[in-house]
Parts: structure tokens; sequence; C-alpha cells
């Protein structure tokens, strides 16, 4: 019995369809406004571009990250709408995952993400200066530089304290 869906909550509805429906992938959690700006932002970018290019012709990941990147950050710094056609900036940044996402179902993906060629998020790149270390199997190492010769992975991140260079939560409190 799915409790999300009110004709079967009380387990008195008995018709084989709802609970063969109510087993299927559940739309109704969709947040049906920001689709409909999907909507309108995909029309227009069917009328600049044509119907569903990406999905005939493919996309480089990197120009869809950036124009979400961008419109994400005219969102952030106060600008709701593309001045462009109105549309909201969250709309497009939406479209631009979505757009990503179908290529790589459709394996039509150029996957040219800088893999292995940047510093992940949190890296800080002068490791003498470094607030963080790197924990591997109860082990801590003060640097990157002493987490890499060891052979660890870089990604399990914990801060240290300013004040004392303990690992957070400290002793210190500060």
């Amino acid at each position: 019995m799915d409790p999300w869906n009110p004709i079967m909550a009380d387990g008195a509805d008995k018709n084989p369809k709802h609970a063969a429906g109510s087993a299927k992938q559940p739309f109704h959690f969709m947040p049906w406004g920001m689709i409909a700006g999907m909507g309108r932002v995909m029309k227009g970018g069917a009328g600049k571009y044509g119907e569903f290019n990406w999905g005939e012709a493919g996309v480089v990941a990197s120009v869809y990250f950036d124009a979400f990147q961008r419109h994400v950050l005219a969102w952030w710094t106060g600008e709701d709408y593309d001045p462009d056609d109105g549309e909201h900036h969250l709309d497009h940044a939406a479209c631009c995952l979505a757009i990503v996402r179908d290529c790589m179902a459709l394996g039509n993906l150029k996957d040219d993400r800088p893999i292995g060629k940047t510093a992940t998020v949190g890296h800080k790149a002068d490791d003498d200066v470094t607030r963080m270390c790197v924990v591997i199997d109860d082990h801590i190492y003060r640097t990157y530089k002493e987490a890499e010769e060891s052979g660890a992975k870089p990604g399990d991140i914990m801060w240290v304290c300013s004040q004392c260079k303990c690992l957070l939560p400290c002793a210190c409190n500060k």
C-alpha cells in the first residue's frame, strides 16, 4: 500500500489498475510551475535552434555547463529574468541540465569535463596554507601533499581549526 496514493491509503480500493499505476513513476511530485517555465524556454530554443536539436546533433558538456552557470549566477546576483526572452534564469538553468542529461541517455554528449586536469572542489592550491586534512582509514594527513605521497585519494576532506590546528569540532571551541 502506497501512503502517498490517497486512493490506496486506506486499503479500501481494490481496483488492480490503481495498484499497478501507483507502482510506476510518480509524476504528481513534480514542480509544475517550473516545468511550465522550462517548456516556455524550450519552445524559445526550438524557435532559435530547431526542435529537439540536441537529440539529433548532441551537445558539448562545457557549453551547457557554462550556460547553466551564467543563468544561475545572474539569478544569484539578483537578476531573476533573462533580458533576452523574459523567462526566469532558473528555468533556463534547469533546461541546460535537462538537455545534458537527455544527451547522456541518448549517448550523444561530448563529455569534455576536465576530470583529473583541475583541482577538485575544496582543494587549496598552496599546501603550505591549507586548513584541511584528509582522513583515510583513521589516519590523519595534515596536507594534501602528505596524503598524495601516501597514495590517499582526494575527497575525504575534513576541516581543521584555524586556531589550534586540530580536527573540527575541536576542544578549543573557537
